[in-house]
């Protein structure tokens, strides 16, 4: 139910507490009829933990499809190598050192094995799988609503407790459908001025999410109904991060003779060209998903049909994605549990009021040029701030401007990411990826507690 891990860490001097070198693990199981906890001792068991007067980070994990609580079950060892890096990450920052790290993994029927995946005859449980994680959401959010009640949460502050919410493929669906009514009531009710609050936690992500593309466009129809307009220190709070093809082939085919600048009259296909430049994106939710709902809603719209990292705008559709982000350099260390818990390959600088900068320079701003005279062309190089580049339009080589769904500092940002961060379905276990999310939940990259 609950366990509490011990690390060997190298801890910075004077934090060398029982707290700042471990961290804890506790699962929360969904199922049965109606869709309610499986086993009331496992919330209990959190819940003791929970009522500890200690500063608290909590992050939350939410699996897909093929996979379950087992013990063994990879995203549980993938949970383990999040929370080995946040516990280094914590432990850099003065306000965190010594934080309690809780990790909450949420466990649901996604398997049609206790073992996982075992043949591809699992792939015809879609219809059943979908529809179980439409059915717990609303109980798994309202839970998690609860959780968040019980820590002194001041979003953008970075010395109160703290608490991120992450849903891979199915599990972002749970998300994304468990939370849509919310921010839609949410925004009903708010005319701008002071930035809006999270609709869970500090922040929510999902991770390549097998949720319609309509769970995000009738938020931002909503946004763009009432001219809504947030404040230049407004934090995004609700993040899709999926790997596509979209924007792929660009920065990979460049590389090739054939496509340099794109400008050239042969081309290759945007499959070829990955193929060849070995660059590995979603399937998962770029191609099954989109017959998986075909059969599961009939013909439907491509609202339904189309995950929501994968639905492009257009300046006639304004719906969709609105950010790019890939990896500046790779990192120098493997992303691996052990190298988690040493402060030497594990670095992650605090990240603090970068937003509004960036915001009020350039509308195309990204974060590579945070901190130095902005370039005319682009150009790719190392950055003192960050090791990743988030662009806030959507960028072609070959195209002069590309259009994009960002719309007035609104927080709800639907991330394309190059497989340099995010690779395939499941390969989201990405130091840098890790470092960027907790430097949004940690830190106050929007300015709304001004530290100098």
């Amino acid at each position: 139910m609950t366990a509490r891990y011990s690390l060997d860490l190298d801890a910075p001097p004077g934090s060398r507490t029982d707290l700042a070198r471990s961290y804890s693990l506790s699962f929360i199981e969904y199922g049965g009829t109606p869709a309610d906890r499986l086993e009331e001792r496992q919330w209990a068991a959190l819940q003791r933990i929970l009522a500890t007067n200690k500063k608290k980070y909590v992050v939350v994990f939410i699996h897909g499809w093929h996979h379950n609580a087992n013990i063994g079950d990879r995203d549980v060892q993938r949970m383990h190598v999040f929370l080995s890096y946040a516990r280094s990450f914590l432990n850099q920052r003065a306000s965190y050192r010594g934080a309690e790290l809780i990790g909450v993994y949420i466990g649901w029927n996604a398997s049609v094995w206790r073992q996982g995946y075992l043949s591809p005859l699992d792939h015809l449980s879609y219809r059943a799988k979908k529809s179980e994680s439409d059915r717990i959401a609303k109980k798994v959010v309202s839970d998690l609503s609860e959780i968040s009640a019980l820590l002194d949460i001041q979003p953008g502050n970075p010395a109160a407790d703290k608490m991120l919410v992450v849903g891979h493929s199915f599990g972002g669906n749970i998300l994304a459908a468990g939370l849509k009514n919310d921010i839609l009531q949410d925004l009903q009710g708010y005319n701008g001025g002071t930035p809006l609050a999270p609709p869970l936690g500090d922040m929510v992500v999902m991770l390549n999410p097998a949720s319609e593309a309509r769970n995000l466009i009738d938020i931002q129809k909503l946004v763009r109904q009432r001219r809504l307009k947030f404040p230049i220190n407004q934090a995004p709070h609700w993040m899709a991060l999926t790997s596509t093809d979209d924007w792929n082939a660009e920065e990979y085919c460049a590389k090739t003779s054939e496509n340099k600048e794109g400008r050239s009259e042969k081309r290759l296909l945007p499959e070829e060209c990955l193929e060849e430049s070995e660059a590995k994106w979603d399937t998962a939710t770029g191609n099954a998903f989109n017959y998986g709902q075909v059969l599961l809603n009939g013909n439907g719209s491509k609202e339904d049909y189309t995950a929501l990292g994968h639905f492009l705008p257009t300046r006639e559709y304004p719906y969709g994605t609105t950010h790019d982000l890939t990896a500046i350099e790779g990192a120098k260390f493997r992303t691996e549990y052990w190298n988690g818990i040493k402060a030497d390959r594990s670095v992650c600088d605090t990240a603090q009021e970068w937003l509004p900068e960036l915001r009020r320079a350039l509308n195309n701003w990204d974060t590579f040029y945070a901190s130095e005279p902005r370039p005319t062309k682009f150009a790719r190089s190392a950055s003192m701030e960050t090791e990743y580049q988030l662009r806030a339009y959507l960028y072609r080589r070959s195209i002069k401007a590309t259009y994009s769904a960002r719309y007035n500092n609104e927080p709800y940002w639907n991330v394309r990411t190059l497989p340099n961060l995010i690779t395939d379905h499941s390969g989201f276990m990405s130091y840098m990826l890790m470092c960027m999310l907790n430097q949004f939940v940690l830190d106050d990259p929007a300015g709304t507690y001004p530290v100098r």
